[in-house]
């Protein structure tokens, strides 16, 4: 089962628009492996809140940026 806060991030942004990186950019830019990117834009467990909140953050467009 997946973190509240995930899901609460997740939400709203499907209606945010991608900031069209993959997830290998996302991956470096984050220094984590394209896997933990991949398993939290899947809504999969295993990664904390709080890198779940930052790989969501360079995914999408969630800081008007």
């Amino acid at each position: 089962m997946r973190h509240a806060a995930v899901d609460e991030l997740v939400e709203p942004t499907r209606e945010r628009e991608a900031t069209g990186r993959n997830d290998g950019d996302v991956a470096k830019l984050v220094g984590v492996s394209q896997q933990t990117v991949s398993r939290v834009v899947n809504g999969e467990p295993g990664v904390s809140s709080a890198m779940a909140e930052t790989i969501l953050g360079e995914t999408f467009d969630i800081h008007g940026g």
